[in-house]
């Protein structure tokens, strides 16, 4: 099918058609062809649905819907817990670390004082 034929086909114009086309080609890393196959049809026009009915934002993010690409935003608050975890064992590596110089600073003072007999 050509491009103009599923830009008629989906009333969109020409040109709208061409750009979605580019984002689609990006998005599965293809070069851009002249007759679109089947595949790329259909894809095309699933991400075309997924935009008029409101369920995308914009065409790239419908096509990477549709190849299964796509991943959600990370809310705050999940952003917020991983950086508290992360922030305690930091503090407990640190406390670690500390630990294990304090080890080695009595292992060495052990091995490097004369023996007192």
């Amino acid at each position: 099918m050509l491009a103009s034929e599923l830009a008629q086909e989906l009333t969109i114009d020409p040109s709208l058609m061409s750009k979605r086309l580019s984002v689609y080609f990006a998005e599965i890393g293809e070069g851009k062809t002249r007759l679109l196959n089947d595949q790329a049809v259909e894809r095309v026009r699933q991400a075309h649905e997924l935009m008029a009915t409101g369920q995308a934002r914009n065409f790239k993010v419908a096509v990477q819907m549709v190849l299964g690409t796509y991943l959600d935003a990370v809310p705050p608050e999940s952003v917020r817990t991983f950086e508290r975890r992360l922030e305690r064992m930091e503090d407990v590596q640190t406390q670690t670390l500390v630990k294990v110089n304090e080890l080695v600073n009595l292992i060495e003072s052990a091995v490097t004082r004369p023996d007192v007999a």
